[in-house]
């Protein structure tokens, strides 16, 4: 091949070249492709007009994957799982724009509209967060939480990388050596085949602290089992690794309905946690705390543990109570051999203020598999219209 002046080129520079070429035409493709998602993504919303009217544009749900879009090699995360992820992504998206949307036109507030699209900038700036895709996020501290059977593992990121709606998680992905089955309270998760798997994949709630550092950092806090191949990963991550995050993911979407239009006197929220299960307990108080409307919401909090260090968040729990007056606060010790019983839930669900009790009310239960069966039916024995089990 002759060159622009009729001098023939060398092949391998040639060759060279047209990679180039190729490699720059790839980066304008995925550059154009990018501009138009953003472009789509703006367009969706509340969305204020010209004229000053208020308009609610949803976003399409995601496309369907094919059948044979399926290679069936037991992929984690299949293309499938990821579809039905992004749908309920989808989902709680939907309904946190109609919950903005309702708000917006009830309260017909300017400072209302500029508050959502604050709110709105700041998640469609949480790029660090991908519920398809898993990114790698580096561990800044570790402290251990009750002696060996706890940790609180401190990400290098902000409040703004984890902006999750309340009820949703994050999913941590590990690679370990093959080993048993996963016991404990993974047990209600994805199972691993005995001695074959390395790769697992668990949903966690992270909770926004401040860290040592002065900046809200996303905490997670985790129970470890003896026997179990997640408590073993966790267990043995050290400042500076990094590890697999991907999210938001949802299991029983948007819990903002928990305190309906307005708190009523008459009406309570129930929560009940059994040890790590405080995480995404405290991730709803916290939402109550940031919501003036939702402040002064009649709460019921019962924490569970065997040990008193089990009882995690206490100090950052009485913070919250400071400023939300009718939040009960009630922690249960059952004993290393023991655990929570009807009697004891009962108990500490008598919070006097007239003998009122809690027909009627909705609830919200984290914990292990049995735990959550066991408090939810005792509930719903004492009158609770809905349990929602996390």
């Amino acid at each position: 091949m002759d060159s622009s002046d009729g001098k023939p080129v060398n092949p391998a520079v040639q060759a060279v070249l047209e990679e180039i070429a190729r490699a720059k035409q790839r980066a304008a493709e995925r550059k154009r492709e990018q501009e138009t998602k953003e472009k789509e993504a703006s367009q969706y919303g509340v969305v204020k007009q010209a004229d000053g009217s208020v308009v609610l544009r949803l976003p399409p749900a995601p496309e369907k994957p094919d059948p044979g879009d399926c290679c069936n090699s037991g992929c984690s995360p299949c293309i499938m799982d990821m579809y039905w992820d992004r749908m309920r992504a989808h989902k709680a998206l939907v309904s946190r724009l109609e919950e903005r949307y309702r708000r917006i036109i009830v309260n017909g507030s300017e400072t209302d509209m500029k508050e959502e699209e604050a709110v709105d900038a700041a998640e469609q700036n949480a790029v660090l967060l991908d519920p398809l895709m898993f990114k790698r996020v580096r561990v800044l501290h570790v402290d251990e939480l009750d002696g060996r059977f706890g940790r609180a593992i401190v990400l290098e990121a902000t409040a703004r990388d984890f902006a999750l709606p309340l009820g949703q998680h994050i999913h941590i992905r590990a690679h370990t050596e093959s080993g048993p089955a996963n016991q404990g309270e993974d047990q209600d998760q994805d199972q691993d085949q005995a001695g074959s798997c390395s790769t697992l994949t668990r949903p966690f709630t992270p909770v926004m602290l401040q860290a040592a550092d002065g900046v809200d950092r996303p905490h997670l806090l985790v129970r470890l089992y003896e026997g179990n191949a997640m408590s073993a990963y966790l267990r043995q991550l050290r400042v500076g690794d990094s590890i697999l995050v991907r999210g938001p993911s949802s299991t029983i979407g948007d819990l903002g309905s928990l305190f309906g239009s307005s708190s009523s006197s008459n009406s309570r929220l129930v929560l009940v946690a059994g040890g790590s299960g405080i995480a995404p307990i405290f991730q709803i108080l916290q939402y109550a705390h940031a919501s003036a409307a939702h402040r002064d919401s009649r709460i019921a909090l019962v924490q569970c543990a065997h040990r008193p260090g089990g009882l995690w968040l206490g100090r950052e729990i009485a913070v919250l109570a400071r400023g939300m007056p009718h939040l009960a606060h009630t922690p249960v010790v059952s004993g290393s051999n023991g655990r929570l019983t009807e009697a004891a839930l009962r108990r500490a669900l008598s919070l006097g203020e007239g003998g009122g009790g809690i027909g009627g009310c909705s609830a919200v239960v984290c914990g292990p598999g049995a735990f959550n069966a066991d408090v939810g039916r005792w509930l719903r024995a004492m009158g609770v219209r809905i349990v929602h089990a996390l």
